[in-house]
């Protein structure tokens, strides 16, 4: 009997005061009013049932515009049966001195719900926490406000089910949480610091589950949190944002026109960030977000730390601007920052701009390029001041890794060309795809580098400095091209191409040509009277090693044949010292039986067309292929090579014309008699041959040395040979002398 008591006792205990909540429904026969007894399904409103809204006649309830009785509900659910209806607004009540709706579970829009519910006038709870549950298609708008001092509440949907906050001058007042969870809400109305559609200013808003949180025109002050492991969104039209956002999850950041965010980041999430312009503006600067912020539009920061120690990656045609709003202000975005566009014709930028007369200013660190693509760096001023002076400043390293970055330095913007824009560079770069500079200066500071790049292409509105490194001359081994202007002293051992087409490229300080490796390529175009040109401003020194290549085409010449002997071309002008020992090798192309004649190249800057008279054409000449081309070969049999038939004007297909021959005897110079031997040698510098004399006084014990003669002088005929007269002493004994004769 004890135990049968204790279970009884429990039992009282457990229904003491409390009722079973009933389910009543709402039909609205009456008269629409909640108030009313015969509007309900059991005949009577009892405070703490289970609310069911199936219909309403009029679509609008209790709409008096002073208080009326206050209503209590367990729960308020709206179903199916609604949907006959047009109406929405469940209450409303603009008399906000009183509380005239308490919840004290939750409100619910069932599934299968089609029309708008509107929940109006004034709300509580009779707990401390209320739940909004909306899994209907259509709106749940909740235009009202939730007067209570301590209130968490949740609003909870299903395939983001669309919310709508709107209020008016009622507006939530309550102290707590909100948590909006798999929801997208439309906030219609801004909030302060005592009132706002998530209570108060102060209160922490959590998005869950995909919710969307959107603004239009409005804002709030609550500070937003996005968990670890969430995924959510937020959308904004032209708005300034003051709230702070703590970011452990993934958070989607979308608008449209310029929209501003001056609150707090935090959090070691990731950021993602499309549309519109989006300005961040935390004077204070003490961001400590950790995680990575993706930028996919136009982006802006317009003060110092912005992104605490998160990596910034640009995507697509992302376009990032440090904006300076005071005269002499730098902007420093130290993060790490990624380029990883989303095609190869995608091309981020990262500019500097900013108020007119500001001379912007924004400092980069290290950028790495995390898939193939293109980086464009700008250095621009305001539109309505563009001859300002800016400044993009990359004190760390641009690398690629195994990916294929380009650099693009394009000072100019909307058509309009910043001419006082400078970039720049401070490291050792290391990536290794192009280098183009279209338009402005970009500066190479102290001891920094970009000798990775493939091809460095100077365009004609372009500046490449070099003046401002340290260590004397700059060299630089790949590919360089253009058309544009350099400073400061260079030595180039790649290929080199002046213009795109013809063009010049214009040196301002010393250049050197060196290395074998090396090329100068330079076209001539027939059909405009156009070459390209290594040109200078007249005070500096021009330096063609030997061993460098120098490549002629005549390829677009139009047409070939148009090409005459004789015709002039200036490669080298203006330089106040051409210097070089010569020994370069000439190739040419787009020309027939005609070559280049270089000997003039190092004494007024000038080549010339001439008849090819090198060793191949001349083989060519007699048809001669196979083993009887050779250098070595005697297909006529006179007991001459090829090669000396070649160098002394002989027939290597007729056995009696074995050319001239040098002559030699004794010669009187100055009174004394000395041996003399004359050579004759091809005329002209591109016979592609070298001569000299080999002397022995024993053919059999004495080795044959390039030794024991002078070379007295050279006749220049004008005809096919020159001759060549060289002495000897005549003291010995005897004297054997052989002529060599040598490809170069």
């Amino acid at each position: 009997m004890k135990k049968i008591a204790t279970i009884m006792t429990m039992i009282a205990a457990l229904f003491s005061g409390t009722a079973f909540a009933a389910t009543n429904y709402f039909t609205g026969a009456v008269n629409n009013q909640t108030q009313i007894a015969g509007n309900w399904s059991l005949g009577v409103i009892t405070d703490w049932d289970d609310a069911i809204v199936a219909d309403w006649s009029l679509g609008v309830m209790k709409t008096a515009g002073t208080a009326q009785a206050n209503m209590y509900y367990n729960t308020l659910t709206f179903n199916t049966n609604m949907n006959a209806v047009t109406g929405t607004q469940f209450t409303f009540n603009t008399a906000t001195s009183s509380i005239t709706n308490f919840v004290r579970d939750s409100i619910t829009v069932d599934a299968g719900v089609t029309n708008n519910v509107r929940l109006g006038g004034v709300w509580a709870s009779d707990d401390t926490d209320l739940n909004f549950y909306h899994n209907g298609s259509a709106k749940l708008e909740t235009d009202d406000g939730l007067y209570q001092a301590s209130l968490n509440v949740s609003y909870f949907g299903s395939n983001t089910n669309k919310l709508e906050f709107e209020g008016g001058s009622i507006n939530s007042k309550y102290a707590g949480t909100t948590v909006l969870d798999n929801v997208s809400a439309d906030v219609l109305v801004s909030g302060i610091s005592t009132k706002g559609p998530f209570g108060l200013g102060a209160n922490p808003l959590t998005l869950k589950n995909g919710a969307a949180l959107n603004f239009t025109t409005t804002t709030v002050l609550n500070p937003i949190t996005v968990p670890a492991g969430e995924h959510v969104s937020l959308s904004s039209g032209i708005k300034t944002h003051t709230f702070d956002i703590a970011i452990d999850g993934l958070l989607d950041i979308s608008g449209a026109g310029a929209y501003w965010f001056n609150g707090l980041l935090s959090g070691t999430g990731d950021v993602t960030v499309t549309g519109g312009t989006v300005v961040f503006n935390r004077t204070a600067g003490d961001s400590d977000f950790s995680g990575t912020m993706a930028f996919n539009g136009i982006t802006q920061t317009r003060a110092d730390s912005q992104f605490g120690t998160a990596t910034l990656i640009l995507k697509n045609t992302a376009n990032f601007r440090g904006f300076n709003d005071q005269i002499g202000e730098t902007i420093h975005i130290l993060n790490e920052i990624e380029i990883n566009p989303n095609s190869p014709s995608a091309i981020p930028r990262i500019a500097s701009t900013g108020a007119a007369s500001s001379t912007p200013h924004t400092v980069l660190s290290n950028i790495t390029f995390t898939a193939n693509g293109n980086l464009s760096l700008q250095a621009t001023a305001n539109g309505t001041s563009v001859g300002d002076a800016a400044f993009v400043d990359v004190t760390g390293v641009i690398s690629a890794g195994t990916n294929t970055g380009n650099i693009v330095i394009d000072n100019e913007w909307s058509g309009v060309s910043y001419t006082n824009g400078i970039v720049r560079l401070y490291g050792v770069n290391t990536y290794n795809g192009t280098t183009t500079v279209e338009d402005g200066r970009v500066q190479l500071m102290g001891d920094a580098s970009i000798d990775s790049t493939s091809v460095l292409e100077v365009q004609n509105k372009g500046i490449l400095d070099v003046s401002t490194r340290t260590g004397g001359a700059y060299t630089f081994a790949n590919t360089f091209r253009g058309k544009g202007q350099i400073d400061g002293d260079m030595v180039l051992t790649g290929l080199i191409q002046p213009g795109a087409g013809t063009g010049t490229l214009t040196f301002n300080n010393d250049l050197t040509l060196s290395g074998s490796n090396g090329t100068l390529a330079i076209e001539v175009y027939g059909y405009n009277g156009t070459n390209d040109v290594l040109a200078n401003d007249g005070g500096d020194a021009f330096t063609l090693d030997p061993g460098y290549t120098l490549n002629f085409s005549f390829i677009n010449w139009a047409p070939a044949e148009a090409v005459t002997n004789g015709t002039v071309i200036t490669v080298l002008e203006n330089w106040a010292s051409l210097n070089g020992a010569g020994g370069n090798n000439v190739v040419v192309s787009g020309l027939d039986g005609q070559t280049i004649d270089t000997s003039n190249l190092l004494v007024d800057g000038t080549v010339k067309v001439v008849a090819d008279t090198s060793f191949d054409q001349w083989v060519a000449s007699y048809n001669l292929t196979g083993p009887s081309a050779l250098a070595t070969a005697d297909p006529d049999g006179d007991g001459l090579s090829n090669l000396y038939e070649y160098g002394l004007g002989g027939n290597p297909t007729n056995g009696t014309d074995t050319g001239t021959s040098p002559t030699y005897g004794t010669m009187n110079v100055g009174g004394t008699n000395y041996f003399g031997y004359i050579y004759p040698q091809l005329s002209g510098t591109n016979s592609g041959l070298a001569y000299s004399l080999e002397l022995t006084t024993n053919l059999m014990y004495i080795p044959w040395t390039n030794t024991g003669y002078v070379v007295w002088g050279t006749n220049v005929t004008g005809g096919a040979l020159d001759f060549v007269t060289n002495v000897t002493t005549r003291v010995e004994a005897q004297k054997y002398i052989r002529l060599i004769i040598q490809n170069l």
